[in-house]
């Protein structure tokens, strides 16, 4: 069956908007003190290391991966909830991946890369999910 790529459109739309609204409770709320503490430490410029739009256009990008992989892991599992959290599984791993690397050079504390990893862990299948619900063949 062939892509329906406006379905993939509106489905990473949908997962980008669900990817932002928990990363902004899940970041921006729950986590906003190791954020303070990480910045104060790196000596961060607060209006760089506070600027939300780098963040925002990141998750809309995720949006779109995870409901790619899930359109690629249809053919093998079949469309459904299951696949949908594979599919965020592979896009949670790959951030997991980068922030522990982050956490090897002491950008990240190891407390703070366990919260993250938990909370991206939530927003990242949430997303997914989301943005699979969305999505139907052409």
């Amino acid at each position: 069956m062939a892509i329906n790529t406006g379905k993939v459109v509106v489905g990473g739309l949908v997962a980008g908007v669900v990817a932002n609204a928990l990363d902004y409770v899940f970041q921006g709320i729950v986590m906003k003190r190791d954020f303070e503490v990480m910045q104060q430490r790196l000596n961060l410029d607060p209006t760089a290391a506070n600027n939300p739009v780098p963040w925002i256009v990141i998750d809309f990008i995720l949006g779109f991966l995870v409901v790619i992989t899930y359109v690629g892991f249809r053919t093998r599992w079949g469309p459904g909830p299951k696949t949908a959290i594979y599919a965020g599984l592979v896009i949670f791993l790959g951030i997991c991946a980068t922030m522990f690397g982050l956490t090897s050079i002491g950008i990240f504390s190891t407390d703070t890369y366990m919260k993250s990893a938990a909370l991206s862990l939530v927003a990242v299948t949430s997303a997914s999910l989301a943005g699979a619900k969305i999505y139907k063949e052409a």
